[in-house]
Formats: structure tokens, sequence, C-alpha cells
């Protein structure tokens, strides 16, 4: 991935920059995943991760809600 930031839209409907940690993709599930925060924060302990298509934009990202994708995504930030 060559960008390391992206902006996403918040609850309020404001455009706000965060730095991408990493990406990585799950082929089991065949989804691409991306963890990131805070551009202005340098602490990466809240660290968010969310799927996206690498074929779209990236800033149309998707919340992880199955409990199981969820268990997949922290096993993945926990190495």
């Amino acid at each position: 991935m060559e960008n390391t930031t992206v902006k996403i839209l918040d609850e309020s409907g404001n455009l706000i920059e965060h730095k991408i940690l990493f990406t990585f993709e799950c082929q089991e599930l065949g989804k691409n995943y991306i963890a990131y925060n805070d551009a202005n924060n340098d602490s990466e302990e809240v660290i968010c991760v969310a799927s996206y298509d690498p074929n779209v934009e990236l800033n149309k990202i998707e919340p992880i809600t199955d409990p199981e994708e969820l268990k997949m995504v922290n096993d993945v930030i926990n190495q």
C-alpha cells in the first residue's frame, strides 16, 4: 500500500485523517483489512480495524461485526 494515511468520515460526518498502521488479507474469508489509528496520535495503543475492497476508494471501509471475524482480526493484531 502506497498511502500512509487515510481520511475516514466520523459519526458526525467530519473527514478525519488516520495513520495506516498496516493492511492484511484473509484468504479464508476473501477479505482485506486495514489497521489504523488517529494520525495525530503517536501511540499505537488504540488500533481500529475495518474491512475494505482494494479495488474501491480506501476511505470506503466497512465495520467488522461478526464475532468470529473480530476474533481473527484480534489474533492478527496480537501477533
